[in-house]
């Protein structure tokens, strides 16, 4: 289990290993293809994105999303 106890406002690092940790768990559980994990997946990679454009900017906001989908 991940803790999000510590982010803080602006804190996007944290947020950004929070939402990576999150999307790699449900990835591998046992329910990773039911269709409302898929949802939930999409979801948290779309805000891992916005995230990310938010702290680095659109040069390298695909970072941390491509490890969550498993790109890289």
């Amino acid at each position: 289990m991940f803790c999000v106890c510590d982010c803080r406002v602006g804190d996007y690092g944290s947020a950004i290993e929070t939402l990576v940790t999150a999307v790699s768990l449900i990835k591998q559980s046992k329910i990773a293809n039911d269709d409302r994990c898929r949802i939930l997946i999409s979801s948290l990679q779309d805000t891992l994105h916005g995230i990310e454009l938010k702290s680095y900017g659109s040069k390298y906001g695909c970072v941390s999303l491509e490890l969550a989908q498993g790109s890289c």
